[in-house]
Formats: C-alpha cells, structure tokens, sequence
C-alpha cells in the first residue's frame, strides 16, 4: 500500500497541468493524501499489538472508506476478503511469520 502511495504522489507532481486545470475534477487532494499516510503509520506501529488479519482489515475499511464513502456491506466484505487473502498469501502459502497480536490470530 504504501508504494502505491508513493505511485500516486510521484504521478501527480509529474502532471504538467497548469493550476487552473488541476482544480477540477482530477485535483491532487492533500488531505486524503495525509489521511492515507496516517492510516499507513498507524498500521504499522499498531499491527503487533492487533495482529496482521485485524489491523489489515480496519485500515483497508478505512482506506474504502476514505475512497468509497458509499460502499456499505460490500465495502466490509472486501476488506475481510482482502485481509484474509493478504493472511492466507503470506502465511499459508510462502510460510511467513506475521503478528498475531492479542487475540492470538
């Protein structure tokens, strides 16, 4: 996630679209750009206290959130799916140790 937040900043300084034309529609927004940055710094000082699987999932719901205010059920549906294929990639299948937190899981 958080190369993609660098993709994304890197993208919008090369734009070489003049002031005017930036404040439209495609306007590079700063305050989801910091909200992102914290969700990123959170996630990583409180994943091994939570454990990967929830804090995974709370910060993906979060970043939906942030993106898709509108998604409701759906929106919780992927963040599980996400932090679940995101567990079952690292752990199951290359065998990576990741934080398990209180809960144990």
């Amino acid at each position: 996630m958080g190369i993609l937040a660098i993709w994304s900043l890197i993208q919008a300084f090369r734009s070489k679209k003049s002031h005017d034309e930036v404040q439209g529609d495609g306007a590079f927004r700063w305050g989801k750009f910091l909200l992102v940055c914290i969700c990123l710094f959170g996630y990583a000082i409180v994943a091994d206290w939570l454990g990967f699987v929830l804090t995974t999932f709370i910060v993906v719901l979060a970043l939906f959130h942030l993106f898709e205010p509108k998604g409701g059920w759906f929106v919780v549906i992927k963040a599980a799916v996400i932090a679940a294929g995101n567990y079952l990639f690292f752990v199951e299948w290359l065998g990576l140790s990741l934080p398990r937190g209180f809960l144990g899981w």
